[in-house]
């Protein structure tokens, strides 16, 4: 998304829309933690058997403290159409859907061992120069690849590891040979 001619009120947009996002996943994820912690209850809030009343009940108190209205009336409207159970699901969407409306790219970077806070820099840094402002990066290390680094974006491999250079080596040896 870029910002109109005036990037003032963009900024403001900007930052209503992030603070929104976080605050909508911060909040339903406050609510399955709960409902984790209460293991067989959420079966029971989705259950029709049970009057809705006692349903609503039971949901007023695993809300987080401080729930705003809309988060309320939402999870209210998940036990009254007995969808409570998909809340993993619906947090899930909406990260992709939060994802996909600011752009964010994400990264796989396996190195051998973990790297330090400047290899890291360095990486997240030159990901941000190539992909954009918005990179979600997760760090794996995998020792297989001995050495050197291999980063996933999408369907894209920059595969700079030591065992693929060895690798490339002995075919290359094999060629002449």
């Amino acid at each position: 998304m870029t910002p109109s001619s005036n990037p003032v009120p963009y900024a403001y947009a900007r930052a209503v829309y992030d603070t929104a996002l976080a605050t909508w996943i911060r909040d339903l994820s406050a609510l399955r933690d709960s409902l984790r912690r209460e293991g067989a209850v959420k079966f029971s809030l989705d259950d029709a058997s049970v009057p809705f009343e006692d349903r609503r009940a039971l949901m007023e108190r695993l809300l987080p403290s401080g729930a705003s209205a809309e988060l309320r009336n939402f999870a209210f409207t998940l036990v009254s159409e007995g969808h409570v159970s998909l809340l993993d699901d619906i947090i899930s969407e909406l990260q992709l859907l939060a994802e996909h409306g600011l752009n964010v790219v994400k990264a796989q970077v396996t190195t051998a061992v973990p790297p330090s806070d400047d290899e890291r820099s360095a990486i997240e840094r030159r990901l941000i120069e190539r992909y954009g402002g918005n990179v979600n990066i997760t760090w794996n290390t995998d020792a297989a690849i001995i050495g050197g680094v291999v980063i996933r974006v999408g369907d894209e491999v920059i595969d700079d590891s030591i065992a693929t250079r060895l690798e490339s080596l002995r075919s290359a040896l094999k060629g002449t040979a």
